[in-house]
């Protein structure tokens, strides 16, 4: 997301999203020829950081608190099957990089596959049933009206888009078999945080706002991290004082990016948009 109260002024960051390394950053275009090189080197510095399989994040862990005795058993779903080989690829890759486990769980729930636009899927599990019974975490979420008021008059802005970002918190051991979800294959449960659980919003917001603290003048979390600034030197000390910190507590952690801003070309969510921004402005 790119906001400035200007927008016509705005000159564009490094944005690093997707999967990849340092070599696949691309910086924006309205940068000048000494400002790409800057940023260029301050990404090399931090190569380390830039990867595709995602780090895993210090000092957070993600609890899922339920009532003493209560156990979750649903009945699983069948799969389609001109899905299962895209499916039980998805599940060997999560295996792989850790992110689940076999499960001797007594907790089960079923999976939902979403197709993807590219033909690949996003596979979920329907916690709703285990979100029903589970703690509800009251964390507060950021609020996009005094983002946008405290980005006021940056002329630069970068986003640092996490990769797999709930995958790099790790689920407490007590409570990863309430993640368990059947498959075709067999019982498995995530060992990292998934997507869909209730107050897993909330604990990655507390651990991306704990990171950035240090950082409040210049840095904000709002699904990526942000940074704005007004000039360009303190724009590259800002950018390397996040990434350090993200190194030190999510090593591996950061995706690669795409600068330019998307063109607003849905106009119902625009105005859906500017209207809850203007409605404060009106008596």
């Amino acid at each position: 997301m790119y906001l400035a109260s200007q927008p016509e002024e705005l000159d564009l960051g490094p944005s690093l999203t997707e999967e990849s390394g340092p070599d696949d950053v691309e910086l924006a275009l309205r940068l000048s020829k000494d400002q790409r090189e800057q940023a260029a080197e301050l990404i090399g510095e931090f190569a380390d950081v830039f990867q595709e399989t995602p780090g895993e994040a210090r000092g957070v862990v993600h609890r899922i608190k339920t009532p003493p005795g209560q156990v979750i058993r649903e009945s699983w779903r069948r799969i389609p099957q001109r899905l299962q080989s895209r499916i039980k690829a998805e599940i060997e890759m999560m295996l792989e990089k850790g992110v689940i486990c076999r499960s001797h769980s007594d907790w089960r729930s079923p999976i939902v596959v979403v197709p993807k636009l590219d033909g690949k899927i996003h596979l979920c599990v329907d916690f709703r049933k285990v979100n029903a019974v589970a703690k509800f975490d009251a964390y507060p979420m950021p609020r996009v009206d005094e983002l946008v008021e405290n980005i006021g008059k940056a002329r630069y802005i970068s986003t640092l888009d996490l990769t797999k970002g709930y995958w790099q918190v790790p689920l407490a051991p007590e409570d990863q078999e309430k993640t368990a979800f059947a498959t075709p294959w067999g019982l498995l449960q995530f060992q990292r945080m998934p997507f869909g659980l209730h107050g897993a919003a909330a604990t990655f917001q507390r651990l991306m706002d704990r990171v950035l603290a240090p950082h409040m003048d210049y840095a904000a979390a709002y699904i990526d991290d942000i940074i704005y600034t007004e000039e360009w030197a303190n724009h590259l000390q800002a950018l390397r004082a996040v990434i350090h910190d993200l190194r030190r507590k999510a090593p591996g952690c950061v995706k690669k990016g795409q600068e330019e801003p998307p063109n607003p070309i849905e106009f119902e969510v625009m105005k859906i948009f500017l209207g809850s921004y203007m409605k404060n402005y009106l008596q």
